[in-house]
This record gives structure tokens, C-alpha cells and sequence, in this order.
């Protein structure tokens, strides 16, 4: 069967994909298994290498544009970044802050890539196995799933305590929800005092 692109085409289309998303040897090898169940270009059919191409374009590669008549090639946007790690640090302060909070029993990555899995495999989206392989698309989806999991969890501790979350309860923001639980936190003999901080950046 003829196919419109070659297999050493495809092949070197990932080699770039790694090359511009940062991938170390072991992280290459760990997206290769992600999505085929395999670690090496040369042991998969065309199909998987079309399936590995397509797991890199989740995690933010964007292939260049052929040159022009003139010779001249099109460069990336003033700004781009190939894999940007900033809804991925949110991810794990939320969880680690709910973990602080008493609300999540095991506040480890491993535990966070479980819970990963599941939610995207769960909402259909592009299934993964770890918070590193999450497109920007996914993370912002999986950030919004905890802070509304988050809030929710924190509502509910506060009503069995028979305290309101203040005027504005269910228009405030996730975080000024949180910062509200650990005002109360030593009324509720639940969290010895936080120093925030650094975890305002992130959250917020």
C-alpha cells in the first residue's frame, strides 16, 4: 500500500518533535511507550509512527513551514514556546495544597499521575499517563477540574462546621476560597499555620 509520506519521514518528523519540545532520551522513550506501547521508532508500522507524530503535536510541537521561493523560511512566532511548564507547576501546588488541607490522602506525583490518567481518560481527552506529558490544553483542563474539585471539597468542610465562606459564597475566586480555609483552618484544629506566600503565585 502506497502512503502519502513516507515512514523515514515520519521518523524524521518525530526526531525534530523531540528536538523542539526539550525531550531528553528518557522522556522520549517514556512518550514513545505512552502511545504505542513501544520505545523504539524502528519496531513500529506506519500507523504508530502517525500516532507518536500526533502525541508530540499534543504536547506542543509545531512543525516549520517549507521555505519560500526565495529561500526563506518562516519562523516561529516572537514569544513561542515548544512546551511550557507553568500550568503543570499549578497542577501540583493545587494538589499538594489540598494534600496540606487534609483532603487528598496521598499527596505525591505518583498519586497526581493516577488521578491524571483517569481524568483524561474519563473526559475523552488524548489519554496520558503522567502531569509531563500533558498538552497546555489538557492541563488547563485538568487545573480547572481540581480548583472546582477544590472549592467544593472546601464548601463542604465548612458547612459541617457550620461556617459560612462569606458573602460572596460561589462568586469567589478559587483562590480567595483557599486562603478563607486556612484563615479558619486552626478553628477547625484541621492545618497549623501556612506560610503562603510562594503558593499565592502559583495558585492564583
Amino acid at each position: 500500500m502506497a502512503y502519502p509520506i513516507s515512514i523515514n519521514t515520519l521518523k524524521a518528523k518525530i526526531n525534530i518533535a523531540k528536538t523542539q519540545l526539550g525531550m531528553d532520551e528518557d522522556v522520549y522513550r517514556a512518550v514513545l511507550k505512552d502511545v504505542t506501547g513501544k520505545t523504539s521508532l524502528t519496531k513500529m508500522n506506519f500507523a504508530e509512527l502517525m500516532m507518536v507524530v500526533h502525541g508530540m503535536e499534543q504536547r506542543g510541537f509545531k512543525a516549520k513551514k517549507p521555505a519560500n521561493k526565495n529561500g526563506k523560511r518562516y519562523s516561529a512566532p516572537s514569544g513561542q514556546t515548544a512546551f511550557s511548564r507553568k500550568p503543570q507547576d499549578k497542577i501540583i501546588a493545587i494538589w499538594i495544597t489540598m494534600h496540606r488541607q487534609g483532603f487528598i490522602e496521598d499527596g505525591s506525583e505518583t498519586a497526581l499521575d493516577k488521578f491524571i490518567n483517569n481524568q483524561t481518560q474519563r473526559s475523552g481527552m488524548f489519554a496520558v499517563t503522567s502531569l509531563r506529558f500533558l498538552s497546555p490544553p489538557q492541563a488547563s483542563k485538568v487545573m480547572e477540574v481540581l480548583k472546582k474539585w477544590h472549592i467544593r471539597v472546601i464548601k463542604k468542610t465548612l458547612k459541617q462546621h457550620g461556617i459560612c465562606s462569606g458573602q460572596n459564597d460561589g462568586v469567589m475566586p478559587y483562590l480567595e476560597y483557599v486562603n478563607y480555609f486556612e484563615s479558619v483552618a486552626p478553628v477547625l484544629n484541621s492545618q497549623p499555620e501556612i506560610d503562603t506566600t510562594r503558593r499565592d503565585e502559583v495558585l492564583q
